[in-house]
């Protein structure tokens, strides 16, 4: 994205409207913290995908609520 005579530019998203560079950087962050929250539960063998695949069944047969990816990959305010 380059720079555009001093106006902010975003990016058209179908879905979302007109985002600005600032809210498309967040949300890329963001996706990355809640693919990291995944992969660690997930693992990163066939062991850890099985044990994974189990305890979301597990969840299921008795009613509980799935992680939620994207809400684990909140930022976490006040830290630095």
């Amino acid at each position: 994205m380059g720079r555009n005579s001093g106006h902010q530019r975003g990016v058209s998203v179908a879905a979302y409207g007109e985002l600005s560079m600032a809210t498309v950087n967040e949300l890329i962050h963001h996706y990355k913290r809640s693919a990291q929250k995944l992969w660690s539960f997930c693992g990163s063998s066939g062991s850890g995908w099985e044990t994974a695949a189990i305890t979301i069944e597990s969840l299921r047969g008795r009613g509980e609520e799935e992680p939620d990816w994207w809400a684990a990959g909140e930022p976490q305010r006040g830290r630095r």
